[in-house]
């Protein structure tokens, strides 16, 4: 049996994950049109691309094996049922490797190494990114479960 390692969840900041992405909300830095009767249009990110894809990521894994990463194309994910936790670093490797309640939709950078797992029976996270999708994966060593604290 593999060795189960926890990793403590933090909460979901634009501080404390601006490493690896934003939080999708409105606010002063993405405002691109105000309307005259207070209606505003947002803009969080802009990228090029040959078409995108929506889906989403019926999910019961909790814990994780492996990390992937995406180098052409940033992802978001917007929960829609359920409690999930994604995990996220910058490099290939559990040294770092920070955790998240995805309590709000995200936008992942590309070149983040990320996985989601869940901590209900069921989650549901609706994922938009480039139709043509690279994808790099490693293995972990032993398996990551999130540990709460409260």
């Amino acid at each position: 049996m593999k060795e189960i390692r926890g990793i403590e969840i933090e909460i979901l900041s634009e501080a404390s994950f601006e490493r690896f992405g934003k939080i999708i909300e409105p606010n002063k830095k993405n405002l691109f049109i105000q309307y005259e009767d207070g209606s505003a249009f947002h803009v969080l990110a802009k990228s090029k691309s040959n078409g995108w894809r929506v889906a989403v990521l019926k999910l019961r894994t909790r814990t994780i094996i492996e990390l992937q990463v995406h180098r052409s194309t940033m992802e978001t994910f917007e929960p829609l049922k359920g409690t999930a936790i994604v995990c996220v670093n910058t490099t290939p490797s559990l040294e770092g490797l920070k955790a998240f309640i995805l309590d709000r939709p995200i936008l992942l950078y590309t070149n983040i190494w990320h996985n989601v797992l869940t901590i209900s029976e069921e989650s549901l996270i609706k994922i938009t990114e480039n139709d043509e999708v690279d994808s790099e994966e490693i293995k972990i060593q032993g398996l990551i479960s999130p540990i709460l604290h409260y």
